[in-house]
């Protein structure tokens, strides 16, 4: 008698297509998921870099010199405009020191501090977020008006309530930046 060998031959073309259909739905599914959560990892780096420039910014305020210039320098912007935000240091992500946006010389001490401290990280959050005024956003924690803006830079200042913030910006190197502060109980907008 002979016997019959039962050659595998391998899977169908039929089979082929069902299972690369299901793991198509599996990615798609999958996908939308995952990229949310790595835009909130994203986010919540940018939230802790913020944390850090505050504490080294607080830590510099601490010294008696630069903490009377910055009270004056925001005593004097404030005698203009008492709703205004004091912009005190400004940077572009990935910029190697802060820069001094304004007229008074006597920030670049605080400069010089912030700079041997915290030096300004890279922003890990690029999508478009809201700007100030928009959302849920307390107009005291935001910069600027205009609606959205891609996350580009960092600024220090002072806003109407007296409380020291650190902004993430759209990037602008000057005073008419424009963001919102990540401070802890002022970032419901980017988290």
């Amino acid at each position: 008698m002979k016997k019959r060998l039962h050659i595998n031959k391998g899977f169908s073309l039929v089979e082929l297509i069902i299972v690369i259909a299901i793991l198509a739905i599996l990615a798609a599914a999958i996908a939308p998921v995952v990229l949310r959560y790595i835009d909130k990892s994203k986010r919540a780096d940018d939230i802790a870099s913020a944390d850090a420039i505050q504490t080294a910014l607080k830590a510099s305020m601490s010294e008696g010199d630069i903490n009377d210039i910055v009270m004056a320098w925001d005593v004097d912007i404030k005698d203009h405009d008492a709703s205004a935000t004091t912009i005190l240091l400004v940077c572009a992500s990935g910029d190697d020191e802060w820069t001094n946006p304004t007229t008074n010389t006597d920030l670049d001490e605080l400069k010089e501090v912030l700079d041997k401290t915290c030096a300004p990280p890279v922003i890990k959050y690029k999508k478009k977020i809201a700007a100030g005024g928009v959302g849920n956003s307390n107009s005291n924690y935001c910069l600027g008006t205009s609606g959205q803006f891609t996350p580009k830079g960092w600024a220090v200042g002072i806003n109407p309530n007296d409380e020291l913030c650190v902004y993430i910006t759209n990037g602008a190197l000057d005073t008419s930046v424009e963001g919102i502060a990540l401070n802890p109980n002022a970032c419901r907008d980017y988290k």
